[in-house]
């Protein structure tokens, strides 16, 4: 799991990058910021998100740490 937490004490948690963007780009701009809009503006925008993220994991974004989490062994798939 990945997990941001903001000075303002709100907590962003998700399984993957691309969650933990999504779900950064609904705090930025509001739920439902991509409906409407064109797959190419999108995926710019959530480029956008993941450089963020890649801020905040180097640390260049001060109170706002990235941690990561290893999931629970009862999520995992016997090959």
């Amino acid at each position: 799991m990945l997990t941001i937490t903001f000075p303002d004490s709100t907590v962003i948690t998700a399984s993957t990058d691309v969650m933990l963007a999504a779900q950064l780009a609904d705090r930025e701009w509001g739920e439902g910021w991509d409906n409407g809009i064109d797959p190419f503006d999108e995926h710019t925008l959530m480029g956008e998100m993941f450089e963020l993220i890649a801020h905040i994991s180097d640390g260049n974004i001060p109170g706002h740490p990235l941690t990561t989490t290893e999931e629970s062994a009862s999520n995992s798939v016997d090959t």
